[in-house]
Formats: structure tokens, C-alpha cells, sequence
């Protein structure tokens, strides 16, 4: 028989940071939300397949937030405070926020199943030609109000836990006229779950079934913290920024304090770097080497660019050592192809048939694979978003997972693995001489810089950033203000800055963005500088109509 093929899966979980740690409260709910409908289900889901190995990747801000929640606090969450709140003592513009934002779900797969919560949701389509007045007074009962506060929390609690838990299964039965005791109860489950992530992947490590790699503390592009020149050797002709940032020390600090906060989470130290969105520099490497990490990975369009060559599997299927002077450090590159056919392409497939597609490109590869000879085997790195893509899939995903570990339980031809357990047994053979710079989109930076509102926000952060270094009188807070600064480093903001991609919450992540950078002033004892009041996305306002200007005000 011939020598199997190396799976390695990595799941990818991360949100951007919305804690504001001055008013001590989520500015948005998708950390809980996701860990009610993904974090611990991910995990939770490989008891019932012993012989597969997976790794997850866990950003320390997302580990500080689910700590957050883990402390059963009730307050700090407006999306929560209003679900909490009786359904008959909601004030008007309380209301009006229920009916813009309780329907923040996917329509096909998480609203249109349950046949209460989308008779509410054509309801609010109805309801949009009709004055606020009106459609306070005589659309929406109070019964209505109460029922949309559920089924936005219950659609966003996974379907294992809608079938196997007795509250949740009741509710979703009974599907109306629920009571403010069943409400409370079902908010009350889900701080219970949240708890309940970051024990389950400390255990699942512990027993060896898993591993979980970390990234830069608040999920920063590292290449361009340490230059943003680097965006030009990616992407020849791009629009800079006016300003330079170049400040590997701060890179650094992210890298650093990743590794503090994952030994405080797991009590070892990290072997694996995902450096935030697959991007990778040469003066990125030796940063993570110095921090310890045995590993790291990016996306094989980097890989191809490094060596210029094309695309072959031999190549791209083995680790590499990382350039000198990080040569004890290894190096993966995911197969972009496979990746995004989990994360984009089987969602519109049946389940079985989907695990059985992509089997058969295992098994092809192998097959392939034998023929070359190598003087060890190869291995396969998928590496992609862990929790969005589920949303998308029948079923949250479960029936799909359950297929295709199914099948890899029992293969004999392809054997998960972690990269850790693969790297022991298999060193890297061959070493890189370059490493191009670039992510794992279009492997260049292309996302994060290089149009009129990302450029703004570079220009932003560096002017903060010489103020900050440049206060002659440091106040005693002034370790706020410079985490303030770290929070505004990352990749979040300016992935939703300039025409790339688009939310409905462009304006919330514009404020928050502005209001970590004049958190940077106010805790450094400055001034905050009129221009950070101005918005850096021009397309208008989709701050919803509540109490977030006034509960979250700048200071």
C-alpha cells in the first residue's frame, strides 16, 4: 500500500474587537452570538470522531472578549440588555432598533426554516413603507416584539443545541408566544454556553485531539505595521498612503502578548502562528521566530510568488524551513483551491455529496503524490474562516462536517493531523531562499491599503501614533492609550473601509475605529483632535437609530 497523505485542517475563528473598555460594553454581539452557534459546537462535534485531528486558531482579542462573557455579565451588551428587557416597557427608539437589527441573519438559512421568525421578518419588510409611528402602534403587538427578541437569539443558537438541550428544543416547538420566563431562560443558556468555549478547547488540546494556534493580539496585518512600503513589493503601482508607518516594535508587541495571553489561556506554550488573513514579510518572520513559534502559515499564492514557479502539488504539499535567519521555523501554505470550496462552494451542495468531492480530491492527490516519491509524506494544509461560512449551509454546517469526518475517521489513505504532530515526525526537508510578501487574498495587501478611505485610516493611525510617542507628560493611564492604539492596528477597520466589502455597520466600525484612536488621546492626557470627529466612510451614516451615540460618546 502506498504511504498515506497528511490532512491538515485549520479553523480560523475570530471577530473584530468590539469592546469598548471604557464603557465596558460590546458595541456589537457577533462574539456571543457565534459562540452560541459555532465556537463550542466546533469543537464539541470531534468527540464523536476520535481518529480526527484538527487544529483551531484562536485570536487573543477573541479570547478576550468570550472572557468577557464567560464572567456571566448581562450588562455591556445593548443587543442583549434589549432581549433581556420586557417586551411591554420598550421605549419607542428601543423598539425601532429591535425591528433594524433582530433580523441580522441569513435569510435561506437561518430565517425562512422557522416559519414564526420569518412571518415577523416579511412583517418588518411590510412595515418599511409605513411611517415609525404607525408601525410602532399597530404592526408590532408587544407579543410580536417578545417573539422577535427569542427567534433572534434562538436562530442564533446552534441546531445540536436547538434539538439535544430540553429548553431550547421546547422553544423551538412551541415557535410563538413565548413568555418572558422562557426568554430570560434562553439568555440566560446562552451566557451559560459561551462559558463553556474556551474550557472545551483547553480540554480537547489537553486530550491531544486537537490543536490550537494563536495569531497577533488584535489581528493585525503584520507586513504592514512593520512597513507599509511592503504593500508596494505586492502590488506594484497601488495609491499609498501620504504618511509612512513603519514600527516593527509594535509588531512585535502584538506577537509578544499573543503568547502571554494564550499560556494564561492554555497553560503551555503556542507552537502555530496564523498570522492575521495568511500575511507574511520577510521582516515579519524573525519577529514570530523570536517569540517561540515553531510554525506559521500563509496561502500558496505567496508560495508560488516566492519560488517562481508554477502551481504543482509536489511543491506545494510539503512544509518549508522559513528564510534564514528563522530556518528553525516551519512554514505551511494552504491549498486555496480546497479551502474555498468548503468555505464558498458546498454550502450550495447536499451534505454527502459535498464530504464525498472533496475525498475524491484527497484521493487524487495521493494518488498523484505516489507516483512522485518523496523521501517523506506530503501534506495537504486547508485553512479557512471557522465560523461564517456555517450560515451559509443546511443545517449550520453539521451535516457536512459530519459527513466528511465520517469518512476521514475511517481512511486509511489520507490521516489527519496537526501541524505540530506532522513537524515532529516530518521536518521540513527543504528551505525557502525569498518569501514574497503578501496575504491570502490575491497575495497582496491590497484589502487593507491602498484606496482613498484605507489610506485616511493610515494616515490616522500614524498621526495618533507620533502623538502618542511624542507626549512629553505621561499620565498614569497612559497604558490605556496605547492599548487604544493596538486595538486601532487591526486588520478589522480597513477591511470594511473603500469598496472591497460592505456591511450595513460601515458607520459603527468607522466610530469604533475613531473612537479607539481617540481613546489613544484622551488616556495619553491630549486633546483629541477635531479632524478624528470627522467620519472616514463617506457613504453615509448606518449607525442605527439608537442609544449607541449617546451610551458610547467619545470622551
Amino acid at each position: 500500500m502506498s504511504r498515506p497523505l497528511y490532512l491538515a485542517i485549520l479553523w480560523h475563528m475570530h471577530q473584530p474587537y468590539y469592546f469598548d473598555f471604557e464603557k465596558k460594553g460590546m458595541i456589537l454581539p457577533w462574539v456571543r452570538l457565534h459562540a452560541c452557534k459555532d465556537y463550542l459546537d466546533m469543537v464539541e462535534i470531534l468527540s464523536s470522531f476520535p481518529n480526527v485531528k484538527v487544529t483551531f486558531n484562536l485570536v487573543p482579542s477573541l479570547m478576550d472578549q468570550l472572557a468577557h462573557y464567560q464572567q456571566g455579565s448581562k450588562e455591556g451588551d445593548f443587543y442583549l440588555e434589549l432581549s433581556y428587557k420586557n417586551a411591554d416597557q420598550l421605549t419607542n427608539p428601543e423598539k425601532h432598533f429591535i425591528l433594524e437589527n433582530f433580523f441580522k441573519a441569513n435569510l435561506e438559512g437561518m430565517i425562512k426554516p422557522h416559519w414564526r421568525y420569518f412571518e415577523l421578518y416579511q412583517k418588518s419588510q411590510m412595515a418599511k413603507q409605513y411611517a415609525e409611528s404607525v408601525r410602532m402602534k399597530n404592526l408590532f403587538t408587544t407579543q410580536d416584539l417578545r417573539d422577535l427578541q427569542v427567534w433572534f437569539n434562538l436562530a442564533w443558537t446552534d441546531p445540536s443545541y436547538r434539538r439535544k438541550i430540553p429548553l431550547v428544543a421546547r422553544l423551538v416547538e412551541k415557535g410563538e408566544e413565548f413568555t418572558e420566563e422562557e426568554k430570560h431562560r434562553l439568555l440566560d443558556l446562552q451566557l451559560e454556553l459561551v462559558a463553556k468555549v474556551l474550557p472545551a478547547y483547553h480540554r480537547f488540546q489537553q486530550e491531544g485531539q486537537i490543536e490550537v494556534s494563536t495569531s497577533p493580539y488584535y489581528h493585525p496585518i503584520l507586513p504592514l505595521l512593520c512597513d507599509t512600503a511592503v504593500a508596494k513589493e505586492a502590488s506594484q503601482g497601488i495609491l499609498m498612503p501620504r504618511e509612512s508607518f513603519r514600527h516593527p516594535e509594535d509588531a512585535q508587541w502584538q506577537i509578544r502578548r499573543s503568547v502571554e495571553k494564550y499560556r494564561e489561556v492554555f497553560e503551555r506554550e503556542p507552537r502555530g502562528l496564523w498570522p492575521s488573513e495568511g500575511s507574511v514579510s520577510k521582516e515579519m518572520i524573525p519577529l514570530a521566530a523570536q517569540e517561540g513559534f515553531r510554525w506559521l502559515a500563509s496561502d500558496e499564492q505567496v508560495l508560488f510568488n516566492s519560488l517562481q514557479k508554477r502551481r504543482t502539488a509536489h511543491l506545494l504539499y510539503r512544509p518549508y524551513r522559513c528564510p534564514q535567519p528563522s530556518a528553525n521555523m516551519a512554514i505551511l501554505f494552504r491549498d486555496h483551491h480546497l479551502s474555498d470550496l468548503i468555505g464558498f462552494t458546498y454550502s450550495h451542495w447536499v451534505a454527502d455529496k459535498a464530504a464525498e468531492n472533496l475525498i475524491a480530491h484527497l484521493k487524487n492527490i495521493q494518488q498523484y503524490l505516489a507516483k512522485k516519491g518523496s523521501q517523506q509524506p506530503y501534506l495537504v494544509t486547508l485553512i479557512l474562516d471557522g465560523e461564517n461560512a456555517w450560515e451559509y449551509y443546511v443545517n449550520d454546517g453539521a451535516d457536512f462536517l459530519k459527513e466528511l469526518y465520517g469518512r476521514l475517521n475511517e481512511m486509511k489513505e489520507v490521516k489527519t493531523t496537526t501541524p505540530s504532530e506532522y513537524l515532529e515526525n516530518f521536518p521540513p526537508q527543504k528551505g525557502l531562499t525569498q518569501l514574497k510578501p503578501g496575504s491570502w487574498i490575491d497575495g497582496n495587501f491590497n484589502v487593507w491599503i491602498g484606496d482613498q478611505e484605507k489610506n485616511l485610516a493610515w494616515d490616522y493611525l500614524a498621526w495618533t501614533r507620533r502623538d502618542l510617542e511624542n507626549q512629553e507628560i505621561v499620565p498614569t493611564t497612559i497604558g490605556l492609550a496605547w492599548k487604544a492604539l493596538y486595538i486601532a492596528e487591526g486588520s478589522d477597520w480597513n477591511w470594511w473601509y473603500g469598496e472591497t466589502h460592505f456591511t450595513p455597520d460601515k458607520g459603527i466600525f468607522d466610530q469604533l475605529y475613531r473612537n479607539y484612536l481617540a481613546m489613544a488621546y484622551h488616556y495619553s492626557g491630549q486633546k483629541t483632535p477635531d479632524w478624528l470627529s470627522i467620519p472616514i466612510y463617506k457613504g453615509g451614516s448606518s449607525v442605527p437609530t439608537s442609544s449607541y451615540s449617546t451610551m458610547h460618546k467619545t470622551s
